[in-house]
This record gives structure tokens, sequence and C-alpha cells, in this order.
């Protein structure tokens, strides 16, 4: 580390704490060399910039669970003249260059941009990548890039706003977000992804319809005009579609022979590890969603059940079917990588969280359309038969 970079650091970090990222009202969270997030470790395990292998990372990590497929990275330089290489601005505008592996390594340990470049095309293999060059040791030196990286492009672009401004300052995670989501290429890949959801519901259906194998289709019969370009989609919290309640410990010598189904943080058999003579704790027409154990495992739960305490359970705020349960339960299972056993899904940090849902021209949750979906589907009929 240079001699002079903590004093960069501190102008990052004091304007962060201006612009509300600190803020105990928000669900920001702010790591500064290290994440603890898995699936950001994993990418940055073999991330180093000498070029030897081993971990490397960014001076700041910023994340969010409203907008859980972003994160914020800051690379801080103390001296204005390890701003830029000629060679990032030359990539910058897709021009190829030649340079050994030890002159790559050079300069992303010297540059700012091109070390902040250097982790993005890591963390966008799962991640869309904001990316935040800073260097100078003073606020009147001080000198910021900033970048965009989409979620399996390693290919950077400079960050804009609608009308072409370019960002020379750090602004609020909700504006970084908008200028970023604003762009073509973003709203195509997230149609993509959407796709994708689709065909992963299709085989989650498929699996878990009652048909006999010879019944199940072999081919993704799902139904791809659903999920036309036109659909809105946008995120809402937990909080605002559930109300959400956490089970409760009960010990294997206090159980009791009896017919209540115990669902435990397992993967299979609906969550049901046994059955209990005590009396249910929750409702039925509830979903149940693993917070330890195999952490973001979500089951429709039919009938009165008790929950186990590494259990949480979602209590909808609407009219919930078990056709729109499964729509629900799909999405809520893709957001699995983001928890293991050292970050779990505990109450207060889902209640945080947020799940993306098609919406209605009044731009509330389109439960009609998620209905519709479902039933759609050849064997739908067969679900909860």
């Amino acid at each position: 580390m240079a001699k002079n970079e903590p004093e960069t650091e501190n102008i990052v970090r004091n304007e962060l704490r201006e612009l509300g990222y600190y803020s105990a009202d928000n669900s920001i969270q702010v790591e500064e060399q290290k994440s603890n997030i898995e699936s950001i470790k994993k990418l940055l395990k073999s991330g180093s910039k000498s070029g030897k292998g081993g971990s490397g990372s960014p001076e700041f990590i910023i994340t969010s669970p409203t907008d859980p497929d972003f994160v914020i990275i800051v690379e801080c330089k103390a001296d204005s003249k390890n701003h830029s290489s000629k060679e990032a601005k030359d990539l910058l505008n897709e021009k190829d260059i030649e340079e050994t592996e030890e002159q790559y390594a050079k300069r992303t340990q010297r540059y700012a941009v091109d070390g902040i470049l250097h982790y993005a095309k890591y963390l966008s293999r799962e991640y869309n990548v904001i990316s935040i060059a800073v260097s100078g040791n003073t606020d009147t030196t001080v000198n910021i890039s900033t970048f965009l990286n989409f979620k399996g492009n390693q290919k950077s672009k400079i960050l804009q706003s609608r009308d072409g401004h370019i960002f020379n300052k750090l602004i609020p995670w909700k504006d970084y977000i908008e200028h970023a989501t604003y762009d073509p290429l973003l709203q195509r890949m997230r149609f993509d992804e959407l796709m994708d959801f689709a065909r992963d519901l299709h085989d989650f259906m498929r699996d878990h319809a009652k048909l006999t194998e010879s019944e199940k289709p072999q081919e993704h019969n799902f139904i791809p005009e659903l999920f036309d370009s036109q659909r809105k989609w946008d995120y809402f919290a937990f909080s605002s579609i559930f109300e959400l309640k956490k089970g409760k410990r009960l010990t294997k010598s206090n159980m009791t022979e009896g017919e209540t189904p115990f669902i435990g943080a397992i993967d299979k058999n609906n969550g049901i590890s046994g059955y209990v003579g005590q009396s249910p704790i929750h409702e039925g027409n509830t979903i149940s969603v693993n917070y330890n154990g195999s952490v973001a495992e979500a089951f429709y739960q039919p009938k009165p059940f008790w929950a186990s305490d590494d259990v949480n359970v979602l209590y909808p705020k609407f009219e919930l079917t078990p056709a729109i349960a499964m729509f629900l339960i799909t999405i809520i299972k893709n957001e699995k990588y983001r928890y293991n056993y050292g970050r779990k899904w505990h109450l207060e940090r889902m209640k945080q969280s947020q799940i993306l849902l098609p919406i209605t021209l009044n731009s509330e949750p389109d439960w009609d359309f998620m209905e519709e979906y479902i039933n759609s589907l050849p064997f739908s009929s067969q679900l909860c038969a």
C-alpha cells in the first residue's frame, strides 16, 4: 500500500458516509479489503493482481439486498499520476494491446483504473459491477472514474447517465443503479435471465408434479410468449408482500408422536423431516424458507405445521394459491448462492431482501400472470393433487 493511500481511502469513506451508505436506515453493506459474501469471496479467490495466484480484493466492496445482482467496488491510489495507464484507455476504446503477464501485473498494481477493472473482470462472472477508480489524497486533487461491467461480460465501459453525463464524483447507491439499469444491453440481459428462470420453473413444476416418467414432458414446454420483452418486472421487499415469522426450536427429546408435519432445514420431502404430536404453530397456505442448513430451500406448505428455529415462514399479504406459490418458490430458490453458513438468511436480513416479480400497469405484483403461467403448464393440474 502506498504511503498516503489511507488518506485516499478516508476521502472515499467520508463521502460514502455523507451519501448515506453507512446509514442504519438502509440495507447497504460496505466492506473493506475483503468480503464475507460467499459468492464474492469465491470469485476473488484467484483475483490477485500479482499474477501469481491467490486472492485479491479492492479497497471497498458495496452490496445491498435491494439490488442483489449488483456490486460496487472501489480501488484507491494516493498519487493522481497513478490514476490510469495508456493501456487501460486503449482497452476501454476496444483497441487490442499486447503485453506479458508481468506487464499486466505491474500496471494493475500501479494504476487505480487498471486495478479496479481487473477485479471487475472476476466479479462480472456473477454480478453487474460498478467499478470506481479513485486517486489523489486531498479533496481538491481527487480524481474519480466510474465503469460498468454487465454480468457475464468481462468488457468494461464508462458508466454514463441517460444524457451521456460521465460521473467524476461518488453518488448515492440508488443513483448508480438507476443509471446502470437504463442501459439497453442490461435490459436485454435481464430478459434473457427471465427466460432461463422460465426454464427452471418448468423443470421444477415437472419434477414436483405427481406424474409417471412416461407422462413427464421431455422438452421445455414453457411458454416464452408469457415472458415477452414488453412485460415489466420490478423488485419488492419481502416484508411488503409477506409477514415473516420465525420457527420455534423443538428438541428431539421433547417431540412426541403425532401427525403434525415438522419442517426442518432440509432440501427434500417438501421440508418435512418428520411428524410430531405437538399442535401446529404455523398456518397452512404459507411458504417455508430455510435460513440455516440448506439455506434458501423453499417449500409450499398447504397444511398447518411446526417449523424448526432454522426456518422462516412467509405469510402472504395477498391471496396465495398453490400455483402462485410454485412461481415464487422458484425465484426464492435462485437466491441460494448468496447465502451460506457464515451468511445466513435470517429473519431481519430477509425482511430487507427484495424479490423480482412481474408487475401490472399499476406497478403492483401481477399475481394473475403468475397464476396463468403456472396453470399454462400441461402438468400443473397434478401439482398438490
